[in-house]
């Protein structure tokens, strides 16, 4: 009998090679758009952006890629994007976003796109980034009611995605910075009336509340009197401090809702201090500053009676 033996060995090498690819946006320049300078009614602006569309393994040639305006964040992620929209950008932007792109040979006729409208696709070379520069015509009536609804910047979303087979996109969020033609008031001023015969204890006070309202939302003061112009403040009989008895020194303290503690100004230019702002004109019917006239008891020891006034300047400007 013969023995027969049978081996077989083997095994079976299973290898994928799968394309990784992204879409990832760098960051972005934009400067501000100053609407107080601006002469015609649509303005031209450009702002550029860098990113990435690559492919980094398993790759058989360049990774296609789109871009797209979005008034809302499509985030970040893997497969086909989700849906884009217009909102109101078709109300800021006149006519077709075009842009121009470094790392390619596409046509310019791809790149181009209205708000809540994907460009056509841009053949990207190898590279590890790009930049896209954006040529956008801005409607100047849109943009300043933006402004005058509180709102600082024109604000939305670039979207890009890779096209190829195995699809990524990323979102980036655009400020663009307005500037229009700054203004301040200073409402609801009345005059301060002090009777010395109320004097009790150390001090002689008396306040008022006003509306001060600044476009940007900060303000500075700066005060002076009439009797003493840039020395310190000074009530007078005559309009005059050039005699003994005849004035009474006096300070002036402002708060704020933001800015509860007492600020001391004695005269012009005395404090820098950065005040907050109502960018409501009449500050939404609040008065949101006070100012307090103050007097030492000390300050009126020995002085004629009579009556004692000032005219206090004061200066608002935006900051």
């Amino acid at each position: 009998m013969a023995l027969r033996l049978l081996f077989v060995a083997g095994f079976h090498i299973l290898f994928t090679l799968t394309a990784e690819a992204g879409f990832d946006f760098i960051g972005y320049e934009a400067n501000p758009i100053d609407l107080s300078t601006a002469s015609r009614n649509v303005i031209s602006y450009q702002f550029s952006a860098e990113f990435r569309s690559a492919c980094t393994t398993g790759c058989t040639g360049p990774q296609n890629y789109r871009l797209a305006f979005s008034d809302h964040s499509i985030g970040k992620g893997s497969g086909s994007a989700p849906p884009i929209s217009e909102g109101k950008l078709g109300q800021l932007i006149k006519g077709k976003v075009r842009f121009s792109t470094t790392g390619d040979g596409t046509s310019s006729q791809s790149k181009r796109f209205s708000p809540g409208n994907w460009s056509g696709e841009i053949r990207l070379r190898y590279s590890n980034s790009a930049t896209a520069t954006f040529s956008l015509r801005l409607q100047k009536k849109a943009l300043q009611a933006l402004l005058d609804s509180g709102q600082n910047a024109l604000q939305f979303y670039l979207a890009g995605e890779d096209v190829e087979s195995a699809h990524y996109y990323d979102t980036l969020a655009i400020n663009i910075p307005l500037r229009g033609q700054e203004s301040v008031q200073i409402t609801r001023l009345k005059d301060i009336t002090l009777n010395g015969a109320n004097l009790s204890g150390t001090y002689l006070d008396a306040s008022i509340t006003a509306c001060v309202y600044s476009s940007t939302g900060n303000i500075r003061l700066d005060m002076d009197g009439a009797n003493v112009p840039g020395q310190p403040f000074q009530l007078s009989r005559t309009s005059r401090c050039d005699s003994p008895g005849h004035c009474v020194p006096y300070i002036v303290r402002i708060k704020t809702p933001h800015h509860p503690s007492w600020v001391e100004y004695r005269q012009k230019g005395d404090q820098q201090t950065r005040w907050e702002a109502s960018q409501d004109e009449h500050c939404h019917q609040v008065d949101n500053i006070t100012f307090q006239v103050r007097i030492t008891g000390q300050s009126l020891q020995g002085i004629a009676a009579g009556r004692y006034q000032d005219t206090l300047t004061i200066t608002v400007t935006p900051s």
